[in-house]
């Protein structure tokens, strides 16, 4: 994709192709049910271009804009820096005429869905922008990223199914001093697939703990809390977890409006293969089967075991075929104000702070997965013996 040219104005043609975890090749950890896409380029310090975006709300669960420096690989005024650098959907004022149908009781159906994004150096003229992220002036390779998650399913085989429904973003390359457009600057591929966020390595006596992880300098996505868990090697091994799971945001019918604030907008569990930052296998919130006492109990093995055609509530997951997995449990948009067991309640890992201090039960309880890991042929026996009554 990389190139040079002098286009004036209309950049569109310079969107990525489209990032699907669907496709179980994407790297930087993706989920399974997001798609995502790119707009990169190289800008001359303190040029004064900015972009301009026009598009429709798509019709899925969530879309979201997150803008990067490209060197660094974490958002464009850094993680926790508390400076604008991603816009969710429900966050997105409408155009004038428009409504967002991510916001209370409006019609997820709405023709009327049009919204106008603004990305600009800092120092400019915000004023008459709806949605406006700045950007520095002095960083030269920047990255503008949509996602999309779950769009609805009656778009199958609609041409822009992974964008729900709609076209990508128009984009327009306009100079800020004077609001004419610009020359499209250069684009050029992501480079490479970034640095795994630290982490407190693979479980050890059998013991499955989760602790959050930073996406930091990995391409992180703004709205999402992150738990994970190493295991290494896999073997034989079947592991056996569980989890309390919050309310989620359903959006199953197209046409009836969201009525409620839920305690996460979305939740999965994802597969990843460490060394290829790739997705293998996913459950998400809508694909899971809840047991009898509320709790979400989920297997992973080399193959699904035999003993689970016999009993109820569980779900499984293969380990693929890779021996050094990561497993990662996604909080999308918790309602923190309310749901105070979310994942992002559970402190970043520190490794110069003691493992065991920082596994996330020990902060948000039930809400956070723990279980047990064990041979094959002893998870038969008595599923790894687990140290909560089984359903």
């Amino acid at each position: 994709m990389a190139h040079e040219h002098a286009r004036q104005g209309d950049c569109t043609a310079d969107w990525s192709i489209a990032w699907s975890g669907e496709r179980r090749w994407t790297p930087l950890l993706p989920d399974m049910h997001a798609t995502y896409w790119y707009y990169a380029v190289t800008r001359v310090e303190g040029d004064k271009v900015g972009f301009e975006l026009h598009a429709q709300f798509g019709h899925a669960r969530y879309q979201g804009f997150n803008v990067y420096n490209d060197v660094t690989g974490d958002l464009v005024w850094g993680s926790g820096s508390g400076r604008r650098s991603s816009f969710r959907d429900e966050e997105i004022e409408p155009d004038e005429g428009s409504q967002n149908p991510y916001r209370l009781y409006v019609p997820r159906d709405t023709l009327e869905r049009d919204y106008t994004l603004h990305l600009v150096p800092e120092g400019s003229d915000t004023s008459g922008y709806r949605n406006c992220i700045t950007f520095p002036a002095d960083v030269t390779q920047l990255s503008v990223y949509l996602r999309v998650y779950l769009p609805d399913q009656h778009l199958k085989g609609h041409p822009h199914y992974l964008s729900g429904g709609v076209p990508l973003p128009r984009i327009r390359a306009f100079d800020t001093g004077d609001g004419l457009p610009a020359a499209c600057p250069p684009t050029r591929p992501i480079p490479g697939t970034g640095t795994l966020p630290p982490g407190p390595g693979a479980n050890t006596d059998g013991q499955v703990h989760f602790y959050r992880v930073t996406a930091k300098d990995y391409y992180p996505n703004h709205d999402n809390a992150y738990l994970a868990t190493v295991f290494e090697p896999i073997g034989d091994n079947v592991a056996l977890i569980r989890v309390r799971p919050p309310t989620y945001t359903n959006t199953s019918d197209p046409a009836a409006p969201i009525t409620e604030v839920t305690q996460v907008r979305y939740w999965s569990f994802n597969v990843y293969s460490i060394e290829l930052s790739n997705v293998t296998a996913c459950l998400a919130d809508f694909e899971a089967e809840v047991a009898p006492d509320g709790f979400v109990y989920l297997v992973l093995g080399r193959r699904r075991p035999a003993i689970l055609d016999k009993a109820e509530g569980f779900n499984f997951l293969p380990w693929g075929l890779h021996e050094k997995i990561a497993l990662v449990y996604r909080h999308m948009a918790p309602d923190t104000d309310n749901f105070k067991q979310s994942a992002a309640a559970v402190p970043i890992y520190d490794s110069a702070l003691p493992r065991e201090d920082q596994a996330a039960e020990r902060y948000i309880g039930e809400y956070a997965p723990s279980g047990v890991y064990c041979p094959g042929i002893k998870f038969v026996k008595d599923f790894c013996a687990p140290p909560w009554e089984m359903p």
